[in-house]
């Protein structure tokens, strides 16, 4: 058997009942294409939530949360959407 990269081990639960398959969902949006600030922000802010708050939701409809890692680099990828060369989203200080 294939051994999984550590990525996939971290979130693959363990049990009896449990379905040893994982894998993630991607979002994409553009870095630069956008040409509406306020849709760019609803998007980034939404996104951002649910990379920070929202997490509670998705765990208690089954989901395993993002590993910290990949969930603080999707973070980081949201402070790239510019709306006419001007970043539209950042990172509120906590």
């Amino acid at each position: 058997m294939k051994k999984q990269p550590a990525l996939y081990s971290s979130i693959n639960p363990d049990g009896p009942d449990a379905y040893p398959i994982a894998g993630l969902t991607w979002i994409l949006i553009h870095e630069q294409t956008y040409t509406d600030v306020q849709k760019a922000q609803a998007l980034t802010d939404f996104l951002y939530w649910g990379l920070t708050e929202g997490r509670d939701a998705a765990t208690c409809l089954g989901y395993v949360p993002l590993p910290t890692e990949l969930r603080l680099k999707a973070i980081g990828g949201l402070n790239r959407a510019r709306v006419g060369g001007e970043q539209v989203f950042t990172e509120p200080s906590r």
